[in-house]
């Protein structure tokens, strides 16, 4: 497939945004239980099944081996991700810290 086709490691870096979605549930309902930020248990679950489904062993080889079903699985996974943040209304359930760490070190090296 044209997927398959791509190098491996641009396949597989793909696993680290939806990786994210464990640091953004950690921030948000640390942001909720020291701030009384709004949050959404409907949409933490739902982002919780998403990362089980990643982390499982034979998810993670699927995607390590890059195989037409770990690649099938990050779509489905990106596409749960991206409907998530869009009944959100933002990115509060997949940008954790670690996203506004790299976007500060962006902004002070003008590099991507």
């Amino acid at each position: 497939s044209l997927l398959q086709a791509a190098p491996q490691k641009l396949n597989r870096s793909g696993v680290g945004d939806l990786l994210s979605c464990a640091t953004a549930l950690w921030d948000w309902t640390a942001a909720r239980d020291c701030l009384g930020e709004r949050f959404d248990e409907c949409i933490v679950a739902r982002t919780r099944v998403l990362l089980d489904r990643l982390l499982s062993p034979a998810s993670a080889a699927a995607v390590r081996d890059v195989t037409e079903e770990g690649l099938r699985l990050l779509s489905e996974l990106y596409v749960e991700e991206v409907t998530l943040c869009e009944l959100w209304g933002n990115s509060r359930c997949e940008e954790g810290s670690e996203h506004y760490l790299a976007y500060a070190l962006e902004a002070l090296t003008s590099k991507h």
